[in-house]
């Protein structure tokens, strides 16, 4: 009897270990998921944020129809004229100035979505100070087959910030939106989701 009822303090106890096992690790994963929810807000927060001061620094500017740029092969082109037949265009735009990772994850966020993305009606200009440079790194960006040109400055106040980003005109080089993909905050998903969110409002 006494070994009956040991046995049976035994199987109450290991059953009530387990129930207080199964709640700690019910709670840990719920808030685990709660703190994954309140990263992904803070993420967006920081990362809607500053867009919204970039955008309405650039709103209403337009770059210079005079300004020119080069592709790969030296040949001169008026950025104008390049824009001129699309009612939207996208450029992506980085320099020397950024850093190659962040150049590489704004250009594969674009190259990787063709089916989301008209390819066609993407600029993706850079600034190398001589051409041997920018046409290898045209090369290592895997921008070969793309529109690709070289170009000093779009004097907008976008180009202060020394960051790649994404920028939308119109025919008339009237600056329509600006976005800048955050990859040291590894946003990925976030970025990918607010360039077509920026691509698709923009009306064609």
């Amino acid at each position: 009897m006494k070994n009956a009822a040991i046995i049976c303090a035994i199987i109450i106890s290991l059953f009530f270990n387990f129930f207080l096992f199964t709640s700690y690790t019910n709670m840990k994963t719920e808030i685990a998921m709660k703190d994954d929810y309140i990263n992904e807000l803070i993420a967006k927060y920081t990362t809607i944020s500053p867009q919204f001061e970039f955008n309405m620094k650039n709103l209403g500017c337009s770059i210079n129809t005079d300004i020119t740029v080069k592709d790969t092969a030296k040949r001169e082109y008026k950025l104008s004229e390049l824009v001129k037949n699309n009612k939207k265009t996208l450029i992506c735009r980085y320099s020397e100035d950024c850093c190659s990772e962040c150049v590489d994850y704004i250009i594969h966020i674009l190259t990787n979505q063709p089916d989301v993305f008209n390819l066609n009606n993407i600029l993706f200009i850079g600034f190398d100070a001589t051409n041997r440079v920018f046409k290898k790194r045209t090369k290592d960006f895997g921008l070969t087959n793309y529109h690709t040109y070289n170009c000093e400055s779009l004097n907008i106040p976008a180009e202060e910030i020394k960051y790649p980003y994404y920028l939308i005109v119109d025919s008339l080089l009237n600056v329509r939106a600006v976005y800048f993909p955050n990859k040291s905050a590894s946003n990925l998903k976030i970025d990918v989701e607010n360039a077509k969110l920026m691509y698709n409002l923009i009306n064609p």
